[in-house]
Parts: C-alpha cells; sequence; structure tokens
C-alpha cells in the first residue's frame, strides 16, 4: 500500500482511499477499478447469451432436419414395403356350385345315396392360378372339406386327394382314392371315390352339373 498526499488539504492519504479522510476531497491518485461497468458487463454477457441461444436453435432446427428427411424415408419404405406384400400375399377367393346324384355300391348293393349340393370356395396363388379349393356339402360321403392338389387346364379342372380316413372306430371311412373333374367347357362334374367302410369294400360315383365355373375361368 502506498501514500499519497492529498492535493486539498495536504494530510497523507492511502493510495487506496477513495477520500481524504481529512477533508473529504476525491483521491485523484486512487487507482482505477480494473472491471467493466456493470451495464457494460450486462450488455457483453446478454450478446453472448443472444448469440448462444441463436446457434442452439440453429443447431436443433439442423438435426430436426436430418431426423424428419430420415424419418419420412423410413416410412415411405415401410409403406412402399407393406404395400408390395398385401399385393404379394393377396388372396383371391371365388365361388362356384355343383349339383348331381351319388351313386354308391356297398357289401354288393348298389343304388342312388342322394342328391349333393356343393358349395365351393377357389383360392389363388400370388400369380393367380388357382392352388386350392374348399367345399361345403349336404352330401359329403366321404370326400374331404379341402382340397389341395388342383390341376388347371384350358378344359378342365382336376382335384382329389389319396390315402385318408374319416371319423373313428366302425364309423371310420378308409378312403383309398378321390379324384374328381370339372369340364370348363360344358360345365359337368364327375367324381370317383373308392375305399373301405366298417372293413367292407365301397365306392361311389358322382355325376352332377357346375354353376359359375366362367367366373374362376381365365384369373
Amino acid at each position: 500500500m502506498a501514500m499519497s498526499k492529498c492535493k486539498e488539504c495536504g494530510k497523507s492519504i492511502s493510495t487506496l482511499a477513495k477520500t481524504c479522510p481529512g477533508c473529504g476531497a476525491p483521491n485523484s491518485t486512487g487507482k482505477a477499478s480494473s472491471s467493466k461497468p456493470k451495464n457494460e458487463n450486462y450488455k457483453s454477457k446478454g450478446a453472448i447469451q443472444i448469440l448462444a441461444a441463436i446457434g442452439l436453435v440453429i443447431a436443433i432446427l439442423w438435426t430436426a432436419k436430418g431426423l424428419f428427411q430420415a424419418g419420412s424415408a423410413g416410412l415411405k419404405q415401410f409403406k412402399n414395403q407393406t404395400k408390395t406384400e398385401k399385393k404379394v400375399n393377396k388372396t383371391l377367393v371365388k365361388k362356384f356350385t355343383c349339383e348331381g346324384e351319388v351313386i354308391s355300391s356297398f357289401r354288393g348293393d348298389t343304388g342312388s345315396s342322394g342328391l349333393f349340393i356343393d358349395e365351393y370356395n377357389v383360392y389363388y396363388d400370388s400369380n393367380q392360378r388357382i392352388k386350392s379349393l374348399t367345399v361345403d356339402s349336404n352330401n359329403y360321403y366321404g370326400r374331404r372339406i379341402n382340397f389341395n392338389n388342383v390341376s388347371t387346364t384350358s378344359s378342365s379342372i382336376t382335384f382329389g386327394e389319396r390315402n385318408y380316413s374319416i371319423g373313428e372306430g366302425r364309423d371310420s371311412v378308409r378312403v383309398d382314392i378321390y379324384d374328381a373333374r370339372i369340364s370348363l367347357g360344358t360345365g359337368t362334374f364327375s367324381g370317383k371315390l373308392v375305399g373301405t367302410y366298417d372293413r367292407a369294400a365301397m365306392s361311389a360315383s358322382f355325376n352332377g352339373k357346375c354353376f359359375g365355373i366362367d367366373r374362376i375361368v381365365g384369373k
């Protein structure tokens, strides 16, 4: 700490004193404060804060833009993929009916086993080819309700099953073969079933007419 004389009264005062303790005059020899005025510091800090806030906003918007674009691309890709899967997995279903008579032979007796009315559902694959048939009938007579072995030509549809059983115990029917054919030109239906029932040989023939075949051809 240094001492100096007051220019007003001549008394010794510290250079750190703001005023003379004797006369109260301002100490002109005192060291000026190295700190900036509060308002100047405030303005400086405020400007820095504003610039920092602007930078933060720009960074957030830039990041959001990138995320949004990535999200849009991902969503677009997902929609396209879903659309493609729906198109590939889309199953076309059409219907037709067949009606006729069942002539059966069991234990040496041959005769009519009644009329049949079959309602078919036609299922197509992704290439719009017939892949399977299901049938709901009032007279199954040992036939299955689902046929996966379907063959289609320009003139006919053939389907059937081999080596299956229906029922249990003495009421079970063992079918060795069932084949059916539908003419696309005339709509005639013919089928043949061979098997056993209660350990006795049985057979049946199905003959009739189909309706609505034109709706499933060329699909």
